[in-house]
Formats: C-alpha cells, sequence, structure tokens
C-alpha cells in the first residue's frame, strides 16, 4: 500500500521507539492489570485570574498532587495533576474580587463509593487547608467534584520510576 510521507514517518518512529523497549511481555501484562485494576487520577485545577497575584499555584499543584498519593488510592505513576487559569469568568454577582478554585478529579473507574469519598475528602481537606490563607482574606469559592471516565492510555512512567526510587 501507498503511504505518505507522514505516515511512513510516524510508522518508523512508532517502530524505532517499539524496539528500545525495556518491557518483558509480563511487565507490559502487569501494568496494563495494574491500570484496569488502580487507575488514574488526573486532577485539574482550574483558578480565576484574579487570583495570579496572590495565588501559588506550583505550590498547589504540589499540595494536590501529594495529597492524591496520600490518601493511598492511586499511585504515584498514574498521577497528573495541572492547574489552569481562567480568564475568562463570573463568580456569583460578578464582582472583581469574588475568586474561585474549582478541582476536577478524573479517575478511571472500579472504586467503591467509600474509598472515593476517603480520598476525595483527604484531597479537599489539603486544598482547603493550602487555600486557608486566602479564603480569610477575599471572596473565594472552593469547589472539587470527582468524575470517573473510560481512558485509553499508554504509559511507561512505572518502569522509569522504579529506577528513580528514593
Amino acid at each position: 500500500t501507498s503511504q505518505s510521507v507522514s505516515e511512513r514517518g510516524c510508522l518508523s518512529f512508532y517502530e524505532s521507539i517499539k524496539c528500545k523497549r525495556e518491557f518483558t511481555r509480563w511487565q507490559a501484562s502487569t501494568c496494563i492489570l495494574f491500570s484496569i485494576v488502580c487507575p488514574m487520577p488526573h486532577l485539574i485545577l482550574e483558578y480565576s485570574a484574579n487570583l495570579d497575584k496572590t495565588l501559588a499555584a506550583e505550590c498547589m499543584v504540589e499540595t494536590v498532587h501529594e495529597a492524591a498519593i496520600a490518601s493511598g488510592l492511586f499511585p504515584r505513576a498514574g498521577a497528573r495533576t495541572r492547574a489552569v487559569r481562567q480568564d475568562c469568568y463570573r463568580v456569583a454577582n460578578g464582582n472583581p474580587e469574588n475568586a474561585f478554585v474549582h478541582l476536577v478529579a478524573r479517575v478511571g473507574r472500579g472504586r467503591s463509593e467509600e474509598e472515593l469519598q476517603r480520598a476525595g475528602d483527604h484531597i479537599f481537606a489539603a486544598l482547603t487547608e493550602f487555600l486557608d490563607p486566602l479564603y480569610c482574606k477575599r471572596p473565594l469559592a472552593i469547589s472539587m467534584e470527582f468524575v470517573e471516565i473510560s481512558t485509553w492510555k499508554q504509559n511507561n512512567l512505572r518502569h522509569y520510576l522504579s529506577k528513580d526510587k528514593p
């Protein structure tokens, strides 16, 4: 069959990566099984742009990331945490001082309601404790939601993390 240059480039790149993988079949199947049994969280912190001068977004990301892992429900290699500044927003009555931080925790299926509740309580407590100095000084809405998702993924981070154990 005829392939475009871009298709050939992608195929050759894929083949070179495939050949360099260090996983055995057992390791690969274990990673797939582990992903099904213990799915990842993607933690997305949205915050209003009017917090820029007072919010240490990187520290907030670190706090939430470590709280999720410390909850015991999520593996470090599966955790993805990021902050997204929202420039276009309106909070409550539109007062420009009104601010928000909203955490969306997107998690794979397979956990009980009780497990999600415990993890959610732990993560939300860490987030609200981190934000408490701001909460005491200005109008601030803090919220969190868990969303169960189905995913397709490929991840070799466990392999690399096993080499970097502290």
